[in-house]
């Protein structure tokens, strides 16, 4: 997450540029208009038994190589906006979220934030499938901020080796 400092730095620089610049004029009313990007941060927790992260440089995404059985992957997400979290893979992969928790305490996690809609258990495709929605997850701090983010646990069953990619995306509300 993007601290706002650098955006009121910001705010500050164009308040004291666009006075200096209008001179003896007089100033009614100003007006600074900013947004903030939406920012979300999705990665493997530790290290998971039986997953290999394959990163190819896909913003928000992740690469998996999943090994054949029961496989448990733990995922980190941080968001400043409605998200939501997809699958990708072959046939032969079964999904399903098994929880949802703070990663390490709720000191800047909206409140709200572990009011998410969770899909049955899918079965992946080639096409892309929900299988987790959920609201604003971060009040504050950064992608080192452990108490501004959610543990997800995902269940796989592989019935071979096969690869997976979970995407986080902004909700399409």
């Amino acid at each position: 997450m993007r601290s706002l400092g650098g955006l009121v730095r910001k705010a500050v620089f164009l308040l004291a540029f666009t006075t200096s610049t209008l001179g003896g004029q007089q100033m009614h009313a100003l007006r600074i208009t900013s947004s903030v990007p939406k920012v979300m941060f999705l990665d493997v927790a530790g290290a998971a038994p039986n997953v290999q992260v394959i990163r190819d440089g896909a913003q928000n995404a992740l690469h998996l190589r999943l090994s054949r059985g029961a496989v448990q992957i733990p995922l980190v997400l941080r968001s400043n906006t409605a998200y939501e979290l997809s699958v990708q893979s072959s046939e032969g992969v079964e999904i399903r979220v098994a929880g949802v928790q703070p990663l390490a305490g709720t000191e800047h996690i909206v409140p709200g934030a572990l009011n998410v809609s969770v899909a049955v258990p899918v079965s992946a495709s080639s096409v892309p499938k929900t299988i987790l929605q959920g609201p604003r997850i971060s009040n504050g701090g950064n992608n080192s901020t452990p108490n501004n983010a959610l543990l997800v646990e995902v269940e796989t069953v592989v019935s071979f080796e096969a690869e997976l990619t979970i995407w986080m995306r902004p909700a399409t509300q």
